[in-house]
């Protein structure tokens, strides 16, 4: 059950760096706190499925963490090269039969 709980939290993470290019630090602190906070909640305080806590903590992650990160500020900081999108694409190397 205690895994669920970091696992909610560590999913969110993962799914609001993968599809979001806004997120930022500040966000994804706020989110996981927010998350974190969302299935301790459910867990003490309601009987639901503990199937839920993880889902429960992903979607908190998700969105709180999106909304935090649009709204504080963002840095930008030089990544180039170290994210998916602002990578150069490889040209496709042709061989002769």
């Amino acid at each position: 059950m205690v895994i669920g709980l970091f696992m909610g939290v560590l999913g969110g993470l993962f799914i609001l760096g993968a599809l979001s290019h806004r997120a930022n630090a500040t966000g994804a602190l706020t989110g996981a706190v927010f998350g974190g906070g969302m299935m301790f909640y459910l867990w003490k305080f309601t009987a639901i499925n503990g199937y839920l806590y993880t889902a429960s903590g992903i979607g908190t992650c998700v969105v709180v963490g999106y909304i935090a990160s649009r709204l504080s500020s963002s840095n930008h900081s030089q990544v180039e090269g170290l994210t998916i999108d602002a990578m150069e694409p490889v040209a496709r190397q042709e061989t002769a039969p």
